[in-house]
């Protein structure tokens, strides 16, 4: 919609500043993780964020932001946004939510194996894509008895 195509537009110091913010954080944390979001526009917005990935790791509401892209992108936004924190991982290691955030990104995984650590990512999106046919066929199933039930009435 138009707050996403906005959202694109702008600079990664606006979206920092957004990210950084309470509310801000909540609202981008739930856009990346929405089912309604196309996931091309989410894509966009980790690519966004990337550059400043490192400086909202290290906050207590843009780590949050930062833990939703990783879960979200595809591996090479997810390689992107972990090297943009490997550049910065001895200050970020320093950093109490930089710390977790270096934790939950496998931040050191990445910087020891990359190898195996792209190997885990590339399981863990099969995993995922395997559980979301499962959920959106008993999703369906839900619907239809649902509405057989609704029928019955």
């Amino acid at each position: 919609g138009p707050l996403l195509t906005s959202l694109a537009s702008v600079s990664a110091i606006f979206l920092k500043r957004v990210a950084n913010d309470g509310a801000g954080s909540r609202a981008l944390e739930a856009m990346l993780s929405s089912a309604s979001v196309p996931v091309k526009a989410k894509q966009k917005l980790i690519e966004k964020i990337t550059p400043v990935a490192a400086d909202l790791a290290k906050d207590r509401c843009g780590s949050h932001v930062v833990e939703a892209c990783y879960r979200q992108g595809n591996l090479a936004k997810k390689k992107a946004l972990v090297e943009a924190l490997v550049k910065e991982y001895k200050t970020l290691r320093q950093s109490h939510f930089g710390g977790i955030v270096c934790q939950r990104c496998k931040v050191e995984q990445f910087m020891k194996e990359g190898s195996a650590w792209e190997l885990e990512q590339q399981r863990a999106e099969k995993k995922r894509s395997l559980f979301a046919d499962i959920i959106d066929d008993d999703e369906a199933d839900g619907e239809n008895k649902k509405k057989r039930r609704r029928g019955r009435k």
